[in-house]
């Protein structure tokens, strides 16, 4: 098959937006952005924003954290600010330990991570009250989310509290931090109805903001359903998820559009506008630069659905943003955590007190590429491929236009026609083409010998791809040669670049020889391998396992993995090759466990099972970087306990449940909670609950181990 693209009329003139002095640091350097793209000292950018919420994780191992992100190739650090979790009581503010926010931020700049703040003063994240303490959220004498001058008032204190802790670190005194969002979801989630009372208001929290002391380059407001409602100040930033959890049903999703390649695409599952046709508001997002703050790294689980995000779930869904021309890749969540301690009550979403969904009360995994216990998890190595090849063509792909090919699928349901994009330069002559053949949840078809065709300024150029196979993506470089005929275009799927020389790769999945051949132009690595790969200032570094993970300081290197023998490979920018193998002293920690309560309802039903857990003590001693406890069950979900406090639950999905032991100290008793897969969650859609891996029903412990990590200094 032939897919044809045709070069058409040139897309709406640039416009550029306005810079003011915090746009620039003291030292010159400088943000902006125009209707295309944002930019760096005048050079077009794409970077990778990986969120992150320092209050749902421990305070004393964010650096670490923040060096797993910067290894999975993320450039900016986004995190939600919760009210909640500094003011929970009118008056008493906290800002120590895992709110330290301050501490936080000066901790990606070491690490070298942007920051991009999302204020609210409401920003949902499954947050009870959407992040609102609850003597705002109950306020009865104004109305939250309004103009109404008692709310003001308080968001006016809470923005300035935030402003001094946050004093010095914006951009233009030489601090990490590059932008703000303000609210969320405003208009789709809450908030008036009508778009000139939600426009009066963002004008409102845009001047408090910038009082308070949020005076930096780029100000954003989330842009799904675009609606009047967006002020001049802030730039749209969109979305999509692969699923929606928070849908009323309990049965599969239609097929998603995100896996189609669709220009300044607005996705309708986490935002519609009635009033609006698709195209309308596709047509006014494209005076703005197409960037996301919310492209799903994996999914929330929920009383009531429990999908699960495969990594090419999640890698499609990236490569289809790419394709369609976003130039910021936000990644939601990127990791994941568990809710804080609230002084007051419990600090999760849930419907019994207002929330749209209930989640679990102390985990927020997300399936996020950085687990709520801090191991990788596969998505991590296969989104990281794109970070490293935004890095390096971040700037030339940027600049570039979409063109879509004449042959389009007839929907998200077609499996069969070949999904494809082009971005452009007609400057250079010079273009990526991006292919997905992946729709979750479905089986796509296997496409031999194709081939694309340009046609541009009365010539046609083709180029020859071969192969397309069902779940896979695909991207390639190519150059119109300087005669009607072949395109020019690297020879596989791009990676990166290394001195001199790409990095590519092809379908090989895993492979003993890395790489599989150099020349002096190119480096070639199988698909597998590629997953497996982290680049640092000295060369690629390649870990036999996808779950062990390098980590760059200073003055030195660390392997972390839960392995005992790791190799791992080094590529040098001048074309050396370096195999090291690390084997590590085993280490065994034992743990048994036994039943030792039951609760049934008045019926006799089985409602939960309880069981102790006990761990050799000697764990504390244990030359080990971490510990995890590794919990296979069946029910609908369960919770850890120390001494009658909760310290960790989760949701039955299929997957297993892994346990960050040191963050509790390495305590050597628990005890495990397990409730029946019939005692579900009290729900508004209903008490059925959606599973999409296969679940066994029931009402039992029926595995449990340590897992050991190693740190290994290279």
């Amino acid at each position: 098959m032939m897919l044809t693209f045709e070069i058409g009329d040139r897309e709406n003139e640039i416009n550029v937006f306005t810079c003011n002095d915090e746009h620039k640091n003291k030292e010159g350097d400088e943000y902006a952005a125009d209707s295309r793209s944002l930019l760096y000292n005048h050079k077009r950018i794409l970077p990778a924003m990986g969120e992150f919420h320092y209050s749902r994780w421990e305070d004393d191992t964010w650096e670490e954290e923040l060096r797993k992100m910067k290894t999975g190739g993320i450039n900016i650090v986004a995190t939600y600010l919760f009210w909640i979790h500094h003011e929970e009581k009118e008056n008493e503010w906290n800002f120590s330990g895992r709110r330290d926010i301050r501490r936080f931020v000066q901790l990606c700049r070491k690490v070298g991570l942007q920051v991009f703040l999302r204020i609210g003063p409401w920003v949902h994240a499954e947050v009870r009250n959407g992040g609102f303490p609850d003597w705002v959220q109950r306020a009865k004498d104004y109305e939250p989310r309004t103009n109404d001058e008692g709310y003001l008032k308080a968001v006016e204190k809470y923005f300035n509290q935030l402003g001094k802790q946050l004093e010095g670190l914006m951009f233009k005194d030489g601090g990490p931090i590059i932008g703000v969002q303000l609210e969320n979801e405003y208009g789709h989630v809450g908030g008036p109805k009508d778009p000139k009372i939600r426009y009066a208001h963002m004008k409102v929290l845009y001047a408090l903001a910038r009082k308070a002391g949020f005076l930096v380059p780029i100000y954003t407001a989330t842009g799904w359903g675009y609606e009047e409602g967006m002020i001049e100040e802030t730039l749209p930033v969109l979305g999509g998820y692969v699923d929606a959890p928070w849908d009323t049903t309990t049965t599969p999703m239609p097929a998603s559009s995100n896996f189609l390649f669709i220009p300044y695409r607005n996705d309708a599952s986490i935002g519609t506008n009635r009033s609006q046709t698709m195209e309308a508001i596709n047509e006014k997002l494209k005076q703005y630069p197409f960037l996301t703050a919310e492209l799903g790294t994996g999914l929330q689980v929920t009383s009531h659905r429990r999908p699960y995000a495969s990594a090419q779930d999640i890698e499609s869904n990236v490569v289809c943003m790419l394709g369609s021309g976003a130039n910021l890749l936000g990644y939601y969540m990127y990791h994941g955590g568990i809710n804080v301690e609230g002084q007051y009550t419990t600090l999760n979403e849930e419907q019994r007190i207002g929330g749209y969904t209930t989640l679990p009360i102390k985990s927020y995994d997300f399936e996020a590429p950085i687990s709520e216990c801090g191991k990788v998890n596969d998505s991590f190595g296969a989104i990281r491929k794109w970070n490293l090849f935004v890095q390096d063509f971040g700037e030339e792909l940027a600049g570039m236009e979409v063109f879509l090919p004449k042959e389009l699928p007839e929907g998200a349901e077609d499996m069969d026609t070949l999904r494809a994009a082009v971005r452009f330069d007609r400057g250079s002559g010079t273009g990526f083409l991006f292919i997905n053949n992946h729709q979750r949840l479905r089986s796509m078809k296997k496409h031999d010998n194709e081939a694309i065709r340009i046609l541009w300024q009365g010539k046609r150029y083709e180029l020859r791809i071969g192969t397309v196979l069902e779940d896979t993506v695909y991207v390639y470089q190519f150059r119109l040669g300087k005669e009607e005929g072949l395109l020019e275009a690297a020879p596989g799927n791009i990676l990166c670049r290394l001195g001199k020389r790409m990095v590519v790769y092809g379908d090989n999945q895993e492979t003993e020889e890395i790489p599989l051949r150099q020349t002096d132009t190119y480096i070639y690595l199988g698909r597998g391998t590629a997953d497996r790969t982290a680049r640092f200032s000295d060369g690629l570094y390649i870990t036999r396992h996808k779950d062990s993970i390098i980590l760059e300081y200073e003055e030195h290197k660390e392997l972390i993995t839960s392995h005992e023998e790791e190799i791992v490979h080094i590529l040098s920018p001048d074309g050396k090759s370096l195999m090291r193998r690390f084997v590590v002293e085993p280490v065994y920690v034992e743990a048994v466990f036994k039943e030792i309560a039951t609760a049934s309802d008045p019926e006799g039903k089985l409602l939960y099972r309880e069981y102790i857990i006990e761990i050799d003590p000697a764990c504390r001693e244990k030359k080990v970087h971490n510990l995890y406890l590794h919990i296979i069950y069946e029910g609908d979900r369960a919770e850890i306990y120390e001494d009658g406090k909760l310290l960790d639950d989760w949701y039955t999905t299929g997957a297993d449940w892994f346990v960050n032991i040191r963050r509790f100290g390495y305590p050597s008793e628990l005890v495990l909670r397990i409730y029946d897969s019939f005692n579900t969650i009290p729900c508004t859609f209903g008490q059925e609950v959606y599973y999409e891996l296969p679940v066994r029903k029931g009402c039992l412990l029926k595995y449990i181990s340590m897992v050991p990590e190693y740190n290994i200094r290279l």
